[in-house]
């Protein structure tokens, strides 16, 4: 039976958040710490490094798109404002 890191397991939902990603890390800080061979630890330090990298990612671009979308919406109202009649 081939051994496959424990993000491959059946069941994981492939979820976009940043949540999401720092439990893998979490996991992957586990499965660090566990670890005997020099060269399995220093895969799952690469992979903490990486979910984290990629939580930190996910909380950006969700920030910038929600400043983005408050904005466009700002201009519409703007844009479509009826005039005021006197």
């Amino acid at each position: 039976m081939k051994c496959r890191p424990f993000f491959y397991s059946k069941g994981l939902s492939m979820a976009n958040d940043a949540e999401h990603y720092r439990g893998l890390a979490a996991r992957a800080q586990a499965e660090a710490d566990a670890a005997t061979l020099s060269n399995a630890r220093d895969r799952a330090l690469r992979s903490v490094a990486a979910f984290e990298t990629m939580a930190l990612q996910h909380e950006h671009t969700a920030k910038r798109r929600a400043e983005r979308e408050a904005s466009t919406a700002a201009d519409r109202l703007i844009a479509f404002d009826p005039p005021v009649l006197q």
